[in-house]
Protein backbone atom coordinates (compact mmCIF):
# COMPACT_ATOMS: atom_id res chain seq x y z
CA UNK A 1 0.00 0.00 0.00
CA UNK A 2 1.22 3.48 -0.87
CA UNK A 3 -0.13 6.85 0.08
CA UNK A 4 -0.65 10.09 -1.78
CA UNK A 5 -0.42 13.04 0.59
CA UNK A 6 -3.21 15.59 0.09
CA UNK A 7 -2.81 19.17 1.22
CA UNK A 8 -5.60 21.64 1.87
CA UNK A 9 -6.29 24.38 -0.68
CA UNK A 10 -8.71 27.27 -1.08
CA UNK A 11 -10.47 26.71 2.23
CA UNK A 12 -10.72 22.92 1.76
CA UNK A 13 -9.22 20.80 4.52
CA UNK A 14 -6.88 17.99 3.47
CA UNK A 15 -9.42 15.35 4.55
CA UNK A 16 -12.28 16.97 2.65
CA UNK A 17 -10.12 17.43 -0.43
CA UNK A 18 -8.85 13.81 -0.29
CA UNK A 19 -12.42 12.46 -0.14
CA UNK A 20 -13.51 14.76 -2.95
CA UNK A 21 -10.57 13.70 -5.15
CA UNK A 22 -11.33 10.02 -4.49
CA UNK A 23 -14.97 10.63 -5.42
CA UNK A 24 -14.02 12.41 -8.64
CA UNK A 25 -11.54 9.68 -9.58
CA UNK A 26 -14.38 7.15 -9.17
CA UNK A 27 -16.58 9.36 -11.35
CA UNK A 28 -14.21 8.93 -14.30
CA UNK A 29 -15.55 5.37 -14.56
CA UNK A 30 -19.00 5.97 -13.13
CA UNK A 31 -20.17 9.55 -13.75
CA UNK A 32 -23.12 10.99 -11.84
CA UNK A 33 -25.52 10.45 -14.74
CA UNK A 34 -25.25 6.66 -14.37
CA UNK A 35 -24.89 6.37 -10.59
CA UNK A 36 -27.73 4.73 -8.70
CA UNK A 37 -28.84 4.83 -5.07
CA UNK A 38 -27.94 1.14 -4.75
CA UNK A 39 -24.29 1.76 -5.66
CA UNK A 40 -22.07 0.37 -2.92
CA UNK A 41 -19.34 2.95 -3.23
CA UNK A 42 -18.74 6.42 -4.53
CA UNK A 43 -14.99 6.57 -3.84
CA UNK A 44 -12.06 5.03 -5.69
CA UNK A 45 -9.53 5.04 -2.84
CA UNK A 46 -9.72 5.20 0.93
CA UNK A 47 -8.63 8.20 2.97
CA UNK A 48 -6.40 8.21 6.04
CA UNK A 49 -6.29 11.15 8.43
CA UNK A 50 -3.25 11.79 10.60
CA UNK A 51 -3.96 11.80 14.35
CA UNK A 52 -2.87 15.46 14.39
CA UNK A 53 -6.18 16.22 12.64
CA UNK A 54 -4.43 18.34 10.04
CA UNK A 55 -2.97 15.93 7.46
CA UNK A 56 -4.69 13.50 5.10
CA UNK A 57 -3.67 10.98 2.47
CA UNK A 58 -5.26 8.75 -0.13
CA UNK A 59 -4.51 5.02 0.24
CA UNK A 60 -3.65 4.25 -3.36
CA UNK A 61 -2.77 1.42 -5.69
CA UNK A 62 -0.72 3.04 -8.43
CA UNK A 63 -1.39 0.08 -10.74
CA UNK A 64 -5.17 0.29 -10.34
CA UNK A 65 -6.78 0.47 -13.78
CA UNK A 66 -9.33 3.26 -14.11
CA UNK A 67 -11.87 2.69 -16.86
CA UNK A 68 -12.98 5.81 -18.68
CA UNK A 69 -16.71 6.31 -19.22
CA UNK A 70 -17.54 8.32 -22.33
CA UNK A 71 -19.69 10.75 -20.29
CA UNK A 72 -17.09 11.55 -17.64
CA UNK A 73 -16.66 15.16 -16.55
CA UNK A 74 -13.20 16.16 -15.36
CA UNK A 75 -14.02 19.73 -14.30
CA UNK A 76 -14.43 18.98 -10.58
CA UNK A 77 -11.31 16.81 -10.47
CA UNK A 78 -9.24 19.49 -12.20
CA UNK A 79 -10.58 22.13 -9.80
CA UNK A 80 -9.58 19.95 -6.83
CA UNK A 81 -6.02 19.70 -8.12
CA UNK A 82 -5.96 23.49 -7.91
CA UNK A 83 -2.30 24.24 -8.48
CA UNK A 84 -1.68 22.69 -11.89
CA UNK A 85 -0.35 24.69 -14.79
CA UNK A 86 -2.52 25.08 -17.90
CA UNK A 87 -0.16 22.71 -19.71
CA UNK A 88 -0.62 20.02 -17.05
CA UNK A 89 -4.40 20.47 -17.11
CA UNK A 90 -4.52 20.19 -20.90
CA UNK A 91 -2.27 17.12 -20.88
CA UNK A 92 -4.35 15.43 -18.15
CA UNK A 93 -7.65 16.09 -19.92
CA UNK A 94 -6.29 15.01 -23.30
CA UNK A 95 -4.79 11.83 -21.86
CA UNK A 96 -7.92 10.73 -19.98
CA UNK A 97 -10.25 11.58 -22.86
CA UNK A 98 -8.10 9.60 -25.32
CA UNK A 99 -7.98 6.37 -23.29
CA UNK A 100 -10.47 3.57 -22.63
CA UNK A 101 -8.61 2.82 -19.38
CA UNK A 102 -5.33 3.69 -17.73
CA UNK A 103 -3.31 2.91 -14.60
CA UNK A 104 -3.74 5.49 -11.85
CA UNK A 105 0.01 6.19 -11.85
CA UNK A 106 -0.31 7.73 -15.32
CA UNK A 107 -2.24 10.72 -14.01
CA UNK A 108 -0.02 11.60 -11.06
CA UNK A 109 0.91 15.24 -11.25
CA UNK A 110 4.40 16.70 -10.96
CA UNK A 111 3.71 17.91 -7.42
CA UNK A 112 2.47 14.55 -6.07
CA UNK A 113 3.90 13.60 -2.67
CA UNK A 114 4.06 9.83 -2.27
CA UNK A 115 4.79 7.96 0.96
CA UNK A 116 5.36 4.28 1.64
CA UNK A 117 3.79 2.34 4.49
CA UNK A 118 7.08 2.60 6.41
CA UNK A 119 7.22 6.36 5.98
CA UNK A 120 3.63 6.68 7.16
CA UNK A 121 4.34 4.46 10.18
CA UNK A 122 7.40 6.47 11.16
CA UNK A 123 5.49 9.72 10.58
CA UNK A 124 2.97 8.78 13.27
CA UNK A 125 0.04 8.21 10.95
CA UNK A 126 -0.86 4.90 12.59
CA UNK A 127 -0.24 5.09 16.35
CA UNK A 128 0.17 1.80 18.15
CA UNK A 129 -2.44 0.89 20.73
CA UNK A 130 -1.13 0.30 24.24
CA UNK A 131 -3.29 -2.77 24.88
Amino acid sequence: MDYLIVKGISGLTPAYRAKAISKELYSISRPDIIKEEADVSMYLFGVVEHPDGVQAALCVDFDYIIKVHQDNDLNNLIALFGDLSEEEIDALETYIDSEDSFPFRNILTSNAVIKTQGEMDSGGWFPKDDF
